[in-house]
């Protein structure tokens, strides 16, 4: 019951040594085979994904810059007529044109003024010539 044990097992023949580091490096290289085939897979997935996303990203894209082009003339026909009515604004009230003002839109003028009309010429006559 309270025998010794052997401090040491018995060494297995060299064959099965040779047996079993062949086992070994096999087993390994199959663990090896099997972890890279499942990087590969995961990652053509991981891939595959990407590729699905960009290919639904692409039609967006093109509709959205074709709305930021219509936006982008439809902003500078806005900054145009902004332009003109700055310009109409900035005229119409100022101080030191408000007399031109008042004759361009009105039939008046100024007191110191007078009005300058041109006739037309009268046709000569062909009767006061003699030969």
């Amino acid at each position: 019951m309270y025998a010794l044990r052997p401090t040491s097992y018995p060494e297995p023949p060299k064959r099965q040594r040779r047996v079993l580091r062949q086992r070994k490096k096999s087993q390994h290289h199959r663990t090896l085979a099997i972890e890279t085939v499942a990087k590969l897979s995961v990652n053509l997935i991981l891939s595959a994904a990407g590729i699905a996303g960009l290919a639904q990203l692409v039609p967006y894209q093109q509709t959205q810059s074709l709305k930021l082009k219509e936006l982008q003339t439809a902003v500078d026909a806005l900054e145009y007529r902004l332009e003109q009515s700055r310009s109409l604004f900035g005229n119409a009230f100022d101080p030191y044109r408000t007399p031109a003002l008042m004759q361009d839109q009105g039939n008046r003028i100024e007191a110191e003024r007078q009005r300058i009309i041109f006739q037309p010429l009268p046709a000569p006559s062909t009767a006061s010539k003699h030969p």
